[in-house]
């Protein structure tokens, strides 16, 4: 996204970088698998011209002093809601700022559409596709709705002393954190899921680095040493990044889950970006529960058809059936001896509570985990020796790389103390 550095002060953003506010959503959209056409593309700009469909509601429980929180509404992961809740719960004094959707029709057209006219003018010098200016117009007509309530609600805003959202990578998080450090507010940003360094020569979103890119907060709120040492390698300064423990297991609490008397072992399979692990997973642990004379069952991911794979599975006795996606993570622990895994983000909910678990690789550029050696496997023998001579040092070596803090809650609270 190099040809995008130097779009600076366009009309109504003088003195941000827009480049930065929109190249989450450009990324996404030249790397993910919805292609849109020209005329779809320019259609959704005109309609957004006329319809606004977010809204911005703050919720002001403190006159003085204190963090304001910014956070979305998402129906399709309400799972970063709960982890987000979960951060600002641990903070004293809190005033709340939510994005939410809505359908109305929008009083600023006719300003919104001379916005249009403009930023095109301003963009043509831009040796980018008409596509993509249109989609960095796009959101900036979304973020122009975001200036106008902050305009409006001045006075209500008066008293943040800090800045916490999100995601500041999000077009919205990210203008936020410029609109608040113009101000000298300090400003951090959380680790939500897995996060990498930029691996070359990957074409996936989750590979690019994106989040630690154009991370543009003056801290980067990490889960573990694992995160830490990947921002340190895309660039971002060691007193930027804040090791305070795994959002996800805030409110968990650290202790041994394994069922060392079920004879049923359990394989979590991984989401679409690395489905291609999942055969592979599927054949390991048939091969291993007839070394073992153990069953198994499978951890589907919850985007993905439960039956999938039931192709692979009709030729063993060993399959005793899938986990129920009602349950979470830890319900699932309890039921099983042991887990094998390879890309899944709830290998680090695993260690957190010490759950033994065994994670294959095979030396792939989009193994997330590629760096950590330990518990690692290939294939079948080499999971039944590890098995068979685990040793205990090695989750102590996992825990301290992938968990590193283990009173997450006093972290997180002894941070935001300093605000």
């Amino acid at each position: 996204m190099n040809e995008l550095k130097s779009i600076l002060n366009l009309y109504q953003f003088k003195g941000y970088d827009v480049s930065s506010i929109t190249r989450h959503v450009l990324t996404v959209f030249k790397l993910g698998k919805t292609h849109q056409s020209i005329f779809k593309v320019i259609g959704e700009t005109l309609y957004i011209c006329l319809i606004n469909r977010t809204k911005y509601v703050l919720k002001k429980n403190y006159s003085e002093k204190v963090i304001l929180c910014f956070t979305f509404i998402s129906n399709k992961r309400k799972d970063f809601q709960t982890l987000f809740e979960n951060v600002i719960n641990t903070i004293d004094k809190k005033n709340i700022l939510c994005e939410k959707k809505t359908f109305i029709f929008d009083y600023y057209v006719l300003h919104n559409f001379l916005c249009l006219f403009i930023w095109l003018l301003q963009l043509r010098t831009y040796s980018i596709p008409l596509k993509d200016k249109l989609i960095i117009i796009r959101k900036l007509l979304e973020i122009l709705r975001l200036k106008r309530f902050l305009a409006k609600n001045a006075k209500k805003i008066s008293n943040v002393s800090a800045l916490l959202v999100f995601n500041d990578s999000l077009p919205s998080g990210n203008y936020l954190v410029q609109f608040f450090k113009k101000k000298g507010i300090k400003t951090a940003t959380l680790q939500h899921g897995i996060i990498l360094a930029p691996r070359n020569g990957v074409s996936n979103v989750d590979f690019v680095g994106l989040e630690l890119l154009n991370s543009n907060s003056d801290y980067f709120l990490a889960w573990n040493n694992f995160t830490r040492e990947e921002a340190l390698e895309a660039g971002l300064s060691d007193e930027k990044v804040k090791v305070l423990g795994i959002t996800k297991c805030i409110n968990l609490e650290n202790r041994i889950i394994n069922n060392t008397e079920s004879n049923v072992f359990g394989v979590v399979l991984d989401g679409e970006f690395t489905a291609e692990n999942n055969p592979i997973l599927i054949s390991i642990a048939k091969e291993l529960a007839e070394k073992l004379d153990m069953r198994f069952i499978l951890r589907i991911h919850p985007r993905m058809d439960i039956n999938r794979y039931n192709s692979l599975l009709n030729d063993t006795r060993y399959f005793a059936g899938y986990s129920d996606k009602k349950d979470n993570i830890f319900t699932y622990m309890t039921q099983v001896n042991f887990s094998i895994i390879a890309n899944s983000t709830v290998y680090i909910e695993m260690i957190y509570v010490y759950h033994k678990v065994f994670r294959y690789s095979n030396g792939s550029i989009i193994d997330k985990y590629k760096k950590i050696e330990w518990g690692r496997f290939s294939n079948s023998d080499e999971l039944y020796a590890k098995i068979k001579f685990s040793e205990t040092d090695e989750q102590q070596h996992l825990f301290n790389e992938l968990v590193t803090v283990s009173d997450i809650k006093k972290s997180y609270s002894v941070f935001f103390e300093d605000f």
